[in-house]
């Protein structure tokens, strides 16, 4: 479901962060170091190392101790040192006797050592400082079954959730809807809005729910589409099928019907190739990329795909054309239109793909259409840029209000398409410190992270206010940090953020700490490699940026108002950030 905002005129939260593009002087890159503190390393471990409660505690211990990068801080909230964790719990989880839940042992039996199991696993991780931390853990739950249990930090107690899509219709109705304001949910649940205020001339609201910026609202098209080659080893043309229908169809009769339905078919895929409406969908894309009018892209783009043979929104079209004559063939077997020439199996196949070849290699059908699908799917591809950035860069907003309630982070790349424009300085934002290697306690100094101006940058300092809530978290936050040290231009509002700042990668052979996958089949950790403190040497994890102008939390009663666009609801967050840039 695409539900759009009204415009006229044409319109794994994996946490990455800004390490090669936003530091100095820094290098992350060591490879996992031998195990000095434990007898086996992470990788080494298989399910035949976990035939107890006892063997599993050890392995979730030993990773622990191995790979987390916190240890040395969580002697804050806990009173207990990881050492003295594993004193208190591994006799408790030894006691457990049904990790193997055969018929030796009754349900009744298996049950409560599945809830001691949980209830000594879950005391454990609920004073983990890290709040990007969880681990699922599989445990035997009856003779025959198992369950798998998602494990989380109750450290922080996050009260406030105020997702954008679910008070859209109040917000979008606080902005201008005379063709400066547009937004968008998509069929994947991003959610963006952007315009000016009513009642704030020259202010600038921008909100989305995650930072996925990048792969919904830019995108890279093509100089040009759709080339027309007639001395193509692929072209197709009528004289082509007559020459190899006769070739291949004895019957003269069937061969006729055969032929023309074959050229028929091909006719409309040309005509529709050289109508006016892919005509002006391709030259508004190509401006996109050439640096042109590209201004109602998003309509053109609609028409064309609305206007397009069935045929080609059938087609699971990929880059890849092996298969697709294949794939056309048979999303031609419904169509009473073609059934004599694909009753003629032979010229069926070597005409299917043909048309798939003829297509693909030379009219280089998959640019266009896949370009095309995206823009229809994604009307904010041009209110990004065309409505927000453009006017940013012409100096048209004047004051900006950000709003990251409820957004829970997402791509290091997105923080660059806000931020570049807006930094006027070079300036350290945070701090970030790894494992030196495996054993607990060894680190690396704190290293700097530092945001560089760049040819983007506006040059001028742009009033800001951001709003934050209990759910905004990790790039939500880390870009709140660059934004705010760029002065005291820029406020912040609302409730304390998330406090999820830490680094994170896949790769987990990148890094001495941190790990995301598996370690048996039994134990799935999502662990950062790194730690991060404020500018200030203030460790935000678990406690959440603090606010400028720290607001009441919302009541229920006041949420629903705003979800239900009632006439008397008022939005204090988006209030107050209009009092503090006014």
């Amino acid at each position: 479901m695409r539900i759009p905002l009204y415009i006229k005129g044409g319109m794994r939260c994996l946490f990455a962060f800004l390490l090669a593009t936003t530091t100095t002087g820094m290098s992350l890159t060591s490879c996992v170091a031998d195990n000095d503190a434990n007898e086996k390393s992470i990788s080494d471990y298989s399910d035949t190392d976990v035939k107890s409660y006892g063997d599993l505690f050890q392995v979730f211990w030993s990773v622990m101790n191995q790979r987390y990068c916190t240890l040395n801080e969580q002697s804050a909230v806990s009173s207990q040192t990881w050492d003295q964790v594993y004193k208190e719990y591994k006799p408790k989880f030894d006691a457990l006797k049904t990790f193997q839940h055969t018929s030796a042992f009754t349900q009744q039996e298996i049950l409560e050592d599945n809830a001691k199991a949980k209830q000594y696993f879950q005391e454990i991780i609920d004073k983990i400082i890290d709040q990007h931390f969880y681990v699922k853990i599989t445990l035997p739950v009856s003779h025959s079954s198992t369950e798998t249990v998602r494990f989380n930090s109750t450290l922080r107690n996050k009260t406030e959730y105020f997702p954008l899509n679910a008070h859209w219709n109040h917000t979008r109705d606080q902005l201008n809807l005379d063709g400066t304001a547009f937004g968008e949910i998509t069929s994947d649940g991003f959610c963006i809005m952007g315009g000016y205020l009513k009642e704030q001339p020259g202010t600038y609201y921008l909100g989305f729910n995650k930072f996925a910026l990048y792969e919904n609202c830019f995108h890279e098209y093509q100089k040009s589409y759709l080339p027309d080659n007639a001395a193509s080893t692929y072209h197709l043309d009528a004289s082509k099928i007559t020459d190899k229908a006769k070739e291949l169809i004895t019957d003269a009769g069937k061969r006729e019907k055969a032929e023309q339905q074959a050229a028929q078919l091909l006719a409309d895929m040309d005509s529709y190739l050289a109508s006016d409406d892919v005509a002006q969908a391709c030259e508004k894309m190509a401006a996109y990329s050439n640096q042109g009018d590209y201004s109602g892209l998003y309509a053109l783009a609609s028409e064309a795909y609305e206007v397009a043979p069935g045929l080609l929104k059938l087609l699971s079209i990929t880059a890849d054309a092996s298969g697709m004559g294949e794939q056309i063939r048979q999303k031609l077997q419904g169509d009473a239109r073609y059934q004599q020439m694909l009753s003629a199996s032979g010229f069926a196949n070597w005409y299917c793909q043909a048309l798939a070849d003829y297509l693909w290699h030379e009219r280089e059908l998959y640019a266009y259409w896949s370009d095309l699908k995206f823009t229809y799917n994604h009307l904010c591809v041009e209110g990004y840029r065309r409505l927000f950035l453009e006017p940013l860069a012409k100096g048209e907003i004047k004051k900006l209000i950000l709003d990251f309630r409820g957004n829970g982070g997402g791509s290091v790349i997105d923080t660059r398409l806000l931020t570049d424009y807006l930094i006027t300085q070079s300036a350290v934002y945070a701090y970030v410190r790894k494992k030196e290697d495996n054993n607990p306690y060894s680190y690396t100094p704190w290293i700097p992270q530092k945001i560089t101006v760049t040819p983007k940058s506006l040059g001028r300092n742009i009033p800001t206010a951001i709003l934050l809530d209990n759910y905004s978290a990790s790039m939500s936050e880390v870009t709140t940090l660059i934004l705010k040290s760029q002065g005291d231009h820029v406020k912040t509002i609302g409730r304390n953020s998330y406090g999820a700042q830490a680094m994170l990668t896949s790769d987990n052979e990148a890094s001495n700490g941190g790990w995301i996958g598996n370690v048996t089949s039994y134990l799935y950790f999502y662990m950062p490699f790194s730690l991060t403190k404020d500018a200030q040497g203030n460790l935000l994890e678990s406690v959440g940026i603090t606010p400028d102008y720290l607001l009441d939390e919302m009541t229920g009663e006041e949420k629903e108002k705003l979800y239900q666009n009632d006439a008397s609801a008022v939005d204090r967050g988006l209030k107050k950030a209009m009092e503090v840039l006014k």
